[in-house]
């Protein structure tokens, strides 16, 4: 997925607007599912996408 598409579906899940959102760290797995760091108002986010299912995340403290 493109950074604009994860920030989009990113978005509902952290409680954020996509333009705010910045996407680090963005990796693939073997299996296709692809993790990334969102940070939005200073809060950062380690999040988990697989195409055409819902999106993880938790907090990162």
């Amino acid at each position: 997925m493109t950074h604009s598409t994860l920030k989009k579906r990113t978005a509902s899940v952290i409680g954020c607007q996509p333009q705010n959102i910045t996407i680090k760290n963005s990796n693939l797995d073997f299996m296709g599912g692809q993790h990334y760091i969102a940070t939005c108002n200073g809060q950062s986010f380690s999040c988990t996408a697989q195409e055409g299912s819902s999106i993880q995340c938790a907090a990162v403290r």
